[in-house]
């Protein structure tokens, strides 16, 4: 959806909810959007619309976080873990492009979901993800045979009300008014929509999980789940 155009792409919910990247973007927004209070963009307002990002420095909300952020970060997190790698930040390439190919995925399908073909066909036409790609990132079984049979988990099924979706994104609820009276200035903003109600639900249904499991019981997120009377 760069620019406010509405692009072509795909992702999965991980079999192990800890492992989630979906899970873990759902977690930021209601870190940054609900518990920090951080006034969600306007739509009203094209320019500071598209000028958000997602994922940004402490100096601006419209500024990404440096590489040098991450770079601290990250090494900082490997030194605890006792890990020690020549690359840093790149580790996510490495480290997918493996796990592609441990579960038995097929070279040319790493090598798209790696952005290592650049192709008119992938560039302009169709997109990076793949299928088997997808389901071997998310740990799925039979990944290689695209079969979809396996992708089911228990905590898919719980059902997560309306009221409950409000409470952990409550600037979902504005925003869906503010583009019923304004409409959607660009075709992106009613796509946005659709993608925060589906990880307010991915929120809900992965916190269940993991406090079932008792895991990360201190992380920000669940804690402010476990203490709010309306979700707790």
């Amino acid at each position: 959806m760069a620019g406010g155009k509405v692009g072509y792409s795909g992702v999965i919910r991980s079999r192990q909810p800890e492992l989630c990247a979906v899970r873990a973007l759902a977690y930021h927004l209601m870190h940054r959007f609900t518990i920090e209070a951080v006034p969600f963009p306007d739509p009203r307002d094209v320019e500071a619309w598209l000028s958000a990002a997602l994922f940004p420095g402490k100096s601006s909300t419209t500024t990404n976080i440096s590489y040098e952020v991450q770079a601290k970060e990250l090494k900082g997190m490997l030194a605890d873990l006792e890990m020690s790698f020549s690359k840093v930040t790149h580790i996510f390439r490495v480290g997918g492009a493996r796990h592609l190919d441990q579960y038995g995925v097929d070279d040319s399908v790493i090598m798209r979901m790696g952005k290592w073909l650049h192709q008119a066909m992938y560039t302009h036409y169709l997109t990076f993800f793949k299928t088997e790609g997808l389901l071997a990132m998310g740990e799925w079984p039979h990944a290689q045979a695209k079969d979809f049979g396996h992708f089911w988990h228990e905590r898919f099924e719980i059902n997560v009300p309306e009221h409950v979706l409000s409470t952990v994104y409550p600037f979902l609820k504005e925003l869906k008014e503010r583009l019923l009276r304004v409409g959607a200035v660009l075709p992106s903003m009613k796509s946005i929509v659709e993608v925060l109600e589906f990880l307010a639900v991915v929120l809900v249904q992965d916190a269940v999980e993991l406090l079932s499991q008792e895991l990360f019981t201190e992380h920000p997120v669940h804690v402010w789940l476990t203490e709010d009377p309306v979700v707790g």
